[in-house]
């Protein structure tokens, strides 16, 4: 069975910590032995239909956030990944 995630939003660390996902990225700082900075950007996804967020940097781009759903079984919506490349898109000009 395949999961689909969908944009929670985009926000720098320190937003996303004070908008309650501290706990999400901070796991995903460790995983990639990342230390955090508050201007960091971060994308904000949620698994639907579970209380699953998942967290990635932006400055990985969006392929290796694709790839790394990829791997836990999800697929990122056409509408989210439509936002995140608009998003990165915007940050090139």
């Amino acid at each position: 069975m395949e999961f689909v995630a969908t944009l929670t939003g985009i926000m720098t660390v320190k937003e996303a910590i004070d908008a309650g996902y501290g706990y999400y990225v901070k796991i995903k700082a460790k995983e990639e032995n990342r230390e955090l900075r508050e201007d960091d950007m971060i994308v904000v996804l949620n698994i639907v239909n579970t209380t699953s967020f998942q967290v990635f940097f932006l400055d990985k781009g969006l392929e290796h956030i694709k790839e790394e759903l990829k791997n836990i079984n999800v697929r990122l919506n056409y509408d989210s990944e439509k936002a995140i490349k608009r998003y990165l898109e915007g940050l090139k000009r």
